[in-house]
């Protein structure tokens, strides 16, 4: 069986264990536009990168356990001189990719050196700017910018950057394709319109699965009801078949036929539980 999730930030890495869970071979396509932190430092650089970050963690977290070490190197933040901020992995990516040709080549090369529990492809291999527009009007342009905009009515690329092939042919093969978890605007639907990933997920024989997070996100969806998340893919023409919601943290309202309210966070409600959303899964796909 063939898995994928789409997305980006650490919640991902919850998604790809359930899917393990369920026995999927996974691969974890992860959106590029992050302008933040050591990524943001050295797309001012080098333009033609793209967002490295979100790629790096989550391959991180599918390092073995017996390469942990590997795993912590990727993840190590200098904390002196000129490149005090910068991820160790950031920065071995960012060569590789030029020694590679590819992002992706240099994500390859990095899973194998360490033991990679599948695969991680970039939703893109171009640099590109996350946008969005308020109901109230207003445009702000840059991911970090429009996670702290509230009243998003709409987000897009600029550019129009190309999906990586190998993305699109994972979701056309996949049996189950999970979205999220992640911010809605700027890890879900930053992913998922990428012109060819979102022609893909229309066109796959794949179970798609929207997650929703289990808290509303500052300022993203704040005071957002179950059906607003869902309305958010709807209005982006982004497909999905079903929408897994913990019913103890993920708001109320009227909720659609594709909604399975079945408990899959912690105690707290701040991380998803990969048993428990492999049950839910494949309660659904199954």
């Amino acid at each position: 069986m063939q898995g994928v999730a789409i997305g980006g930030g650490h919640g991902l890495s919850a998604s790809l264990e359930a899917l393990r869970l369920i026995g999927a071979d996974v691969t974890a396509i992860v959106g590029v536009a992050d302008d933040g932190g050591s990524t943001g430092m050295l797309r001012d650089v080098d333009p033609s990168l793209p967002a490295i970050g979100d790629a790096r963690r989550i391959l991180s977290t599918m390092i073995t356990k017996e390469h942990a070490t590997a795993a912590r190197l990727l993840e190590y933040r200098l904390k002196e001189g000129p490149l005090a901020g910068h991820a160790v992995g950031n920065l071995m990516l960012a060569a590789l990719r030029d020694l590679s040709g590819s992002f992706q080549g240099a994500l390859s090369v990095v899973g194998g050196w360490f033991g990679a529990e599948g695969r991680v492809i970039p939703a893109s291999e171009e640099p590109m700017r996350l946008c969005a527009s308020t109901v109230g009007g207003d445009v702000v342009c840059g991911q970090l910018k429009v996670h702290e905009t509230a009243g998003i009515d709409r987000v897009w690329l600029e550019p129009e950057a190309e999906a990586c092939a190998d993305a699109v042919a994972a979701i056309e093969s996949a049996e189950v394709v999970v979205l999220g978890p992640g911010s809605l605007y700027t890890s879900v639907l930053a992913s998922a319109i990428i012109p060819g990933i979102r022609e893909a997920l229309a066109c796959t024989r794949a179970a798609v699965v929207f997650l929703i997070n289990l808290r509303p996100q500052a300022n993203e969806t704040i005071g957002f009801e179950l059906a607003d998340h869902l309305d958010a893919l709807s209005r982006h023409g982004v497909r999905f078949d079903y929408c897994i919601a913990d019913p103890r943290f993920s708001g109320s309202g009227e909720t659609a036929s594709k909604v399975a309210l079945i408990e899959v966070g912690d105690r707290e409600g701040r991380w998803h539980q990969p048993d428990l959303l492999a049950k839910a899964l494949a309660s659904l796909t199954g």
